[in-house]
């Protein structure tokens, strides 16, 4: 009997840690009871194209094209189950378990109308809005005019798009609750009026053309058939913020671009400008990178020589010796070393100051393409012309010559810990070595030659870059999370010292910042010569340029202010026109300017409407950019309310460590939430209809009533400034009906 009592037990055990481990915030289990919470409701969706979801109370969902994404930011393909729920009273309210702390420093009470909750599956697992999505939802009842709309800010959700998974119990009154609302749109009479129902959505091609407008902006012809994720720009109004007429589109000469009809939109800001010019080398710069300690700069040329320059600029020395094109050149770990890879068919290791201590030979007459060295400084790896990799010691001994690839190594790194090598050819493929020769990855997914590989510094993910126009990040495992795109072959990819960014140099003029989901942050932009190279400063705070220009550049942050220039790109099949905007928040358009007037003059306020997370589009329509809960609420103004320090009894015995809800207002729309650190400044208003509900163990409550709060010495608890609250207990919860009935 004590051995079936112990496999029960580990039996219980394992099936918890099961629950506690795959439970994630895209629908955390924080219901106030064990048996019982308010349901959900399920539709499925074919998220390949836009689609409806009707509820049968009424509620239609309206889902946009490639909505959502996976936890690792992978596009979701196929049925998608949409959950949807409406939290209509106190009671259901309660049984959620949802907090009802506003993010508010004057720490007011609120009344909300009702809460909404809407979640998504793919197979079962949480799938995430994907950025610049949103799901419309319409509503079966008006909303009430003049309540704002409040986002449920969950774990994880102020640093990403994608929600950290968290482990909750599904029972734990103690525990603390970090999720807040934070106001994501302020309502207002005029806000909720029929005037703001949307206009027609059909394709802003066919509008009739006034795309210049009278107080400057300017509007774009999109072709939403082909390109439907350009909907969010239909009704943007546009501001030009550059220099003279070249690229101002509502000039005389630039006309025909309010006329053309465009394929793709690219939005990205400046974020870094050239600072430094490296000018010296007499062909194209292959390569450019910091030393390891950040105090200087190598460059690698076609014409033969590599140059150590300062980062002010200042030239200190040239490497003479080798015969023909240098492809690479690197410092080894402890900034004493360089080496340099050569189509002559050597590598040669040089101090710093430039003198030459070592040549390493590969093969005759079959060039070496790039060389690295180990992070310990012992070994020196290189990557050839004929498809072999050749692992060198210092001191110029070979020790292992790599075979596997069918065509020239362009790229060769050790892994931050020394234990493996990464390669990347112009067979298509980059592979992950052994020391000792075994190829334990091979990254086959580029349709082209590869020309570079990197590990990140922790040695998990890998990017690589290649001729077919795109970068691609990988896990260590091989699996491909994310695909970077270009417009022309992609030269080069690293990741920044934390990891968090990937930088990219390609042959159409441009170097792109992305964040490690792939998203893109900002472009930098060559007027006349395509990047070979790019990479981060050992700080993370500079980018480093090589270019065919025979120049590098170092780039720097510039400061930041209101209106920064943004730079717009459109695209079709036959043209590309660029320009530059200011973006400016807008209260019933998304408006790009650079009107410094029009910015003086906007409303702080109207900054809180268009954080992005939600937005009131009609009375009964809101759209949302984030998956969870939605409140419509607004904060109490109520000079009569009192505040104190409660205490609860139970049987003669004080309470700690429970959940304690009031609830208050003539139909019961004020609830609050308190946990132990908010008795000291218990808030109430008396007559205000108020009951106390708390949370006991095994589903079981206990209540201070209406009844009761009439009989309160109001006079004395306002003068003691504390009042012990006398609960009376209740039968076990088995329903949102029974809970119901109990807040009557």
């Amino acid at each position: 009997m004590k051995i079936f009592k112990k496999v029960v037990l580990i039996h219980l055990l394992m099936l918890l840690i099961q629950v506690c481990t795959t439970q994630t915030s895209q629908a955390p289990n924080k219901s106030t009871f064990k048996s019982f919470d308010v349901n959900y409701a399920s539709a499925g969706v074919d998220v390949s194209k836009e689609g409806n979801v009707q509820f049968q109370n009424g509620t239609n969902i309206k889902v946009p094209v490639n909505a959502f994404v996976d936890a690792s930011g992978k596009t979701v393909k196929g049925k998608v189950d949409i959950e949807y729920r409406e939290l209509k009273n106190a009671s259901e309210i309660v049984a959620s378990g949802i907090p009802t702390n506003y993010s508010n420093s004057k720490k007011q009470q609120f009344e909300t109308e009702g809460v909404i909750e809407v979640r998504a599956k793919s197979n079962g697992k949480d799938v995430y809005l994907a950025k610049n999505k949103d799901l419309e939802i319409k509503l079966p009842k008006n909303i009430k005019a003049g309540q704002n709309l409040y986002h449920l800010e969950e774990s994880g959700e102020q640093s990403s798009y994608l929600k950290t998974p968290f482990i909750t119990q599904a029972y734990a009154q103690n525990a603390t609750d970090s999720r807040k609302w934070v106001l994501v749109y302020e309502g207002s009479k005029a806000q909720i009026s029929n005037d703001n129902v949307p206009k027609d959505s059909s394709d802003a091609s066919q509008k009739p053309q006034e795309n210049k407008n009278l107080d400057g902006t300017f509007s774009l012809k999109l072709n939403l058939q082909a390109s439907p994720e350009l909907a969010k720009y239909k009704d943007t109004h546009w501001m030009y913020a550059g220099k003279g007429s070249k690229n101002d589109p509502t000039s005389e000469e630039n006309k025909w671009v309010l006329n053309e009809t465009w394929d793709a939109l690219e939005l990205v800001q400046n974020l870094f400008a050239p600072n430094v010019v490296l000018k010296g080398h007499t062909k194209a710069v292959a390569t450019a990178v910091f030393s390891p300690d950040g105090s200087y700069l190598i460059t690698a040329s076609s014409d033969y020589t590599a140059k150590i320059w300062s980062v002010t600029g200042r030239l200190i020395t040239t490497l003479k010796g080798h015969k023909d094109f240098i492809r690479t050149a690197v410092f080894s770990k402890n900034n004493q070393y360089i080496v340099t890879a050569s189509g002559d068919g050597t590598a040669k290791i040089w101090t710093k100051d430039g003198s030459l201590v070592r040549t390493l030979e590969g093969k005759k007459n079959v060039g070496i393409y790039a060389a690295n060295f180990s992070p310990d400084g012992s070994k020196v790896v290189a990557g050839l012309e004929d498809g072999t990799t050749k692992i060198w010691t210092l001191e110029g001994q070979l020790l292992k010559t790599l075979e596997g690839h069918k065509k020239a190594v362009y790229s060769v790194e050790f892994s931050p810990n020394g234990k493996y090598i990464l390669t990347a050819s112009a067979d298509k493929t980059a592979k992950v070595w052994t020391l000792d020769g075994k190829m334990v990855r091979d990254l086959t997914k580029h349709r082209k030659a590869i020309f570079s590989a990197r590990f990140s510094s922790d040695g998990a993910k890998i990017v690589t870059a290649s001729a077919d126009k795109t970068a691609r990040i990988w896990s260590l495992e091989g699996k491909q999370l994310h695909r970077l795109r270009h417009r022309k072959a992609v030269y080069a990819a690293t990741f920044s010292p934390n990891n968090q960014y990937i930088l990219t140099a390609s042959e159409d003029n441009t170097a792109k910042l992305w964040d490690i989901n792939g998203n893109k942050i900002s472009t930098l932009r060559s007027q006349n010569s395509p990047f070979s190279y790019a990479v981060f400063s050992p700080n993370g705070r500079y980018i480093l340029t090589a270019s065919k220009d025979n120049t590098a550049k170092l780039w720097t942050k510039p400061e930041l202010v209101p209106n920064t220039p943004y730079e717009l790109e459109l695209s079709n099949s036959q043209k590309v026109f660029r320009t530059t905007i200011k973006l400016l928040a807008n209260e019933n358009k998304e408006l790009a300017s650079n009107n410094e007037k029009d910015d003086e003059k906007e409303p702080v306020k109207s900054q809180e409407k268009e954080v992005g997370t939600g937005k009131i589009v009609n009375e009964r329509t809101i759209k949302v950019s984030k998956i969870g809960y939605y409140s419509f609420a607004r904060p109490i103004v109520d000079k009569n309310s009192v505040q104190i320090k409660a205490n609860f009894q139970l049987d003669g015995k004080k309470l700690n460590n429970v959940t304690v809800y009031l609830i208050s207002g003539k139909d019961s729309k004020e609830v609050a939430k308190l946990n132990r650190q908010d008795w000291k400044s218990f808030r109430f208003t008396p007559g205000n209809n108020n009951r106390i509900l708390a949370v006991l163990p095994d589903d079981r409550v206990a209540v201070f009533s209406k009844k009761d709060f009439q009989k309160m010495p109001i006079e004395e608890v306002k003068k003691n400034k504390a009042f012990t609250f006398i609960l009376r207990k209740k039968s076990k919860m088995k329903s949102v009906k029974a809970l119901n009935e109990i807040l009557q």
